[in-house]
């Protein structure tokens, strides 16, 4: 049960670094102080992010040392681990928002976040979750690519989403709709869905098109032209 909580905890900070590295960008020295910026994956690589990390289990630094050695191999990345106890964390990732100079990815206590969001210490990622998803970060989500790419990672498990079409036919799809993660839009330009508002954004909706027709759709490219 605690290497299973280790696994957990740990597992969400390497899907945040994947992010971090797919979306945000940062770069940091060993000292901790960070310096924020937009940039790209490319330019990060043989740079160090810092994440924080708390006492989780018997060896919480080696255990994650272990977990993000497929994230440093991808990206040429170094991840500084380092720990912080429960005793002083809230303390520590306080002053460091307050600062402004802290780790580039921490863990934290769930009840603590908006505290720390309140101060400015974290940047809100809401509308950014499907991105952060491990293997997700290279190749597109909920597909083929996606699993096997986990599998060569070395991950225990993967998490998938599963959505039904018109004709009650099983799809691996994390949204209800496909205008995010297909080109459904250019393939049915004319089968979305409104809302009652003109502001409202087109749906196309999964439920509205069957087996068929999804098969249709191009879920890959959008990623990168390679998928």
């Amino acid at each position: 049960m605690r290497k299973s909580r280790i696994t957990a905890l740990t597992a969400v900070a390497l899907a945040m670094l994947s992010f971090f590295v797919a979306a945000c960008g940062s770069s940091s020295d060993d000292s901790g102080k960070s310096d924020t910026k937009t940039t790209d994956a490319a330019s990060l690589k043989g740079q160090t992010v810092t994440l924080w990390i708390m006492n989780n289990g018997p060896s919480p630094v080696k255990d994650t040392q272990n977990l993000v050695k497929p994230f440093e191999a991808q990206t040429g990345i170094r991840v500084n681990v380092q720990l912080v106890g429960w005793d002083v964390q809230q303390d520590r990732i306080r002053d460091a928002a307050v600062s402004g100079s802290g780790p580039d990815v921490t863990q934290a206590g769930t009840t603590q976040v908006p505290f720390f969001a309140a101060l400015g210490g974290f940047e809100n990622v809401g509308d950014k979750v499907s991105q952060i998803g491990g293997a997700s970060a290279y190749a597109p989500e909920n597909t083929v690519p996606a699993f096997e790419l986990a599998a060569q990672q070395g991950a225990d498990f993967v998490e998938f989403d599963l959505q039904l079409t018109k004709d009650r036919q099983i799809v691996c799809l994390h949204d209800n709709s496909l205008e995010r993660t297909t080109d459904v839009e250019a393939i049915f330009p004319d089968r979305y869905r409104k809302g009652g508002s003109d502001t409202a954004p087109k749906r196309w909706m999964l439920e509205d098109f069957t087996l068929e027709e999804v098969r249709r759709l191009d879920a890959g490219s959008w990623f990168d032209p390679k998928f």
